[in-house]
């Protein structure tokens, strides 16, 4: 099938969970193009471009925030409330006009408020926690006809009332697969000063390297992580990629890779 990850974030970040989901996708052989809102000009233009280009089957959106706040001189306490909704609902009611693709929603905005977006946004369907075996499973029956409405982690709309499916999660991250920043136009973030680096894969770090945890830290213990071997292997691949597509000079640090999940 072919998916287009659309990620409707409005403020600056790195596009992790866009970049896994398309990666999920990708593994289980779907054809997977990817918007990325954030810096896009002329946002309906450029997406209807892309949806007519590429003809999706499905469009996944990734939704970061649910409101947020920026620098407002002129604001009360130098600071305006944004509400992004406004921004998703725009991109939904867009692509439906132009396109009869199937649409999910998905990401940390969405997942605690499921049945509300879903109603805000007129859908039916939609996944809450990690996609990279959700997203696969949901192509896969729905490319086949079966059910869908069993999927881990779906929230949906049947017969005038909301049901949901409990989320599973991850228990073998080595199955699965690694993001896909490659079909992000990472010289863009790079020009905005976003990183895809994690700020809490750094906090666990200096706390592993100190001896001791702080209390942000403390909140990794008991998380599954990946064999040593894999992160190496796809943070060399990444890098050279980059070197060699983009033409970066990439400096990296450290390549932290002996967490191991307490048992």
């Amino acid at each position: 099938m072919k998916v287009l990850i659309v990620s409707a974030n409005t403020l600056p970040a790195a596009p992790s969970g866009p970049a896994y989901a398309a990666g999920a996708a990708l593994k289980e052989g779907h054809t997977v193009k990817v918007f990325e809102a954030l810096f896009a000009q002329d946002l309906t233009g450029e997406l209807k471009k892309e949806i007519i280009t590429f003809a999706p089957d499905v469009v996944g959106i990734s939704i970061r925030l649910v409101h947020g706040y920026v620098i407002d001189e002129d604001a009360e306490f130098g600071t305006k409330y944004l509400d992004l909704r406004v921004r998703v609902k725009e991109i939904v009611e867009f692509i439906k006009q132009v396109s009869n693709a199937q649409i999910i929603l998905g990401g940390p905005g969405f997942n605690y408020f499921g049945p509300d977006w879903l109603e805000y946004l007129d859908l039916d369907y939609s996944i809450r926690g990690e996609a990279e075996q959700s997203l696969p499973q949901f192509l896969e029956r729905l490319g086949s006809g079966e059910d869908i409405h069993s999927v881990p982690g779906c929230v949906f709309r049947q017969n005038g009332a909301f049901g949901k499916v409990a989320r599973k999660y991850i228990e073998d991250l080595d199955a699965t697969a690694f993001p896909a920043y490659e079909l992000f136009d990472l010289g863009k973030y790079y020009e905005q000063g976003i990183c895809l680096w994690s700020s809490h894969q750094k906090v666990l770090e200096d706390a592993r390297a100190d001896g001791q945890l702080t209390d942000d830290a403390a909140l990794f213990q008991g998380a599954t992580y990946m064999s040593p071997q894999l992160p190496r292997d796809y943070m060399i691949e990444l890098v050279e990629s980059l070197r060699k597509k983009e033409g970066y000079t990439v400096q990296v640090n450290k390549l932290y890779a002996d967490h191991q999940r307490d048992k």
